[in-house]
Parts: C-alpha cells; sequence; structure tokens
C-alpha cells in the first residue's frame, strides 16, 4: 500500500515565543549598540561574543574581526597588562571590579578609559568609558596651575590668596617672607587666627567689603602685626 503518515501539532504558540524572544533580544542589542560606553561580552576562552558600536569604535578594527578573534589575537600581550589581570579575576569567580587605566594600542597610541567589569554566566561583561579627553583636560589644567605656580613665585610682590571661610589657599615666597613665615605652613590657616590683631585694622574692614561688593580696593596701612607700613591691593573673586 503506497501511503504517507503525518505527525503534526499546533505549535503557534512556540513560534510566537521564539519570535518575542528575538524580538526582545533585539531590542537589548539595538539600546546596547546606542550606548556611548562599549561594551562587550568575554566568553571563558576569552573570545568576543557581543560587541557593540561604541567598542568597536573604540578598538579601532571592525566587528567581524572582533567576533571571529580572541582577546589576545587582537591585541597581543594584553595578557601581562593589569587590564588582564582585573579582567581574570573576575573570570575566575571574583567580584566586579572598577578601574582607570591608560591603554596602548598596537599603534603606539595611548587611550584612557574607565572599565567595570562584572562576571556573567557567559564569562564576563565589560563596561568602558573613553576618558582620554578628560584626561587631557585634567593634564593641561594641572600644567597650567603649575605654570601659575611658577610665575607666582617669580614676582617680586607678595601674593596670597584666600578663600570665603579666609583661609589661606595660596602663599607665595615673597609673601612668606614679609610675614616672616614659610608659605607652606599658612596654607590652610585662617588669616585671622594667625595675625589676631589685624582684626582691629582697616585692613579688616576692607577685605570683608570687597568680598560683599566684589569691587577691588587698595590702602597703605601700618600693619601692626609686622610692625611696617604695607600697600594693599585686594582683589575679589
Amino acid at each position: 500500500v503506497n501511503a504517507i503518515v503525518v505527525n503534526f501539532m499546533n505549535v503557534t504558540e512556540r513560534i510566537a515565543a521564539e519570535q518575542k524572544v528575538l524580538a526582545g533580544e533585539q531590542q537589548f542589542r539595538n539600546a546596547l549598540n546606542q550606548m556611548m560606553e562599549g561594551v562587550q561580552i568575554q566568553n571563558r576562552d576569552w573570545r568576543y561574543t557581543f560587541v557593540n558600536d561604541s567598542l568597536v569604535r573604540y578598538s579601532r578594527t571592525t566587528r567581524e574581526k572582533l567576533l571571529s578573534s580572541t582577546m589576545m589575537e587582537i591585541y597581543p600581550g594584553i595578557e601581562d597588562t593589569a587590564i588582564f589581570a582585573a579582567m581574570k579575576r573576575v573570570m575566575n569567580g571574583g567580584a566586579a571590579e572598577q578601574m582607570e587605566t591608560a591603554f596602548i594600542y598596537p599603534d603606539g597610541h595611548e587611550g584612557n578609559f574607565r572599565l567595570s567589569i562584572q562576571p556573567v554566566p557567559e564569562g564576563i561583561f565589560i563596561l568602558s568609558m573613553d576618558i582620554t579627553d578628560h584626561k587631557l583636560a585634567q593634564k593641561e589644567v594641572a600644567e597650567s596651575q603649575e605654570n601659575y605656580r611658577i610665575m607666582m613665585e617669580r614676582i617680586s610682590d607678595a601674593f596670597v590668596a584666600i578663600d570665603h571661610n579666609w583661609n589661606y589657599v595660596y602663599v607665595n615666597k615673597a609673601a612668606g617672607i614679609i610675614a616672616g613665615r614659610k608659605p607652606d605652613d599658612l596654607v590652610g590657616k585662617h588669616i585671622w587666627d594667625e595675625f589676631p590683631e589685624a582684626r582691629n585694622l582697616q585692613l579688616y574692614h576692607s577685605f570683608h567689603e570687597a568680598l560683599r561688593t566684589q569691587q577691588p580696593i587698595h590702602l597703605e596701612e601700618h600693619f601692626t602685626p609686622l610692625d611696617m607700613w604695607i600697600e594693599f591691593s585686594i582683589y575679589p573673586s
């Protein structure tokens, strides 16, 4: 007898569930791809299993190359770095770790990143933020402050900076010589505690007036704590 036997069942619910899962996964991937932070998942063989658009941009290579390679193949020698040591600790069952680190690309360029390394069943989930511009700005500010400090040390006039709580925040060498004190010994100290007699001088009221009106004040006065006449130029900020 020529015949066929067909076994069939209603799989509508299963197909709908699978489509829902796939749609949810795609939505999740789309959300990750829109993040400014780089996102990557490394499996336990140190292979990339997911990379978002930012991570591809940070890596300076292609998504296809990343997803077909191990981390060590992309970045030879990375296993000898502090970054890899942290990732390995988390991979081996350690707690999540965060760190800021410089990273040298194979072409010699340096980037700075803030990393958050989280354990996941597949391996590790790494969130990375490029903070290179922030670090460069910090360096520029530090260099500017150092140049300003050097300039203040070279001028012959005495110069001090005082905060709104009347504490010294900067004292140059010339001011230290006039005061007969080491500049570092005055920094952080309250001016009116260090020179209490000055509370009875016009200088005391001029300091407060300059701060209140935000206008510069110039005066000459006999500064009794040091027994000398001093010309003061007070500039609020």
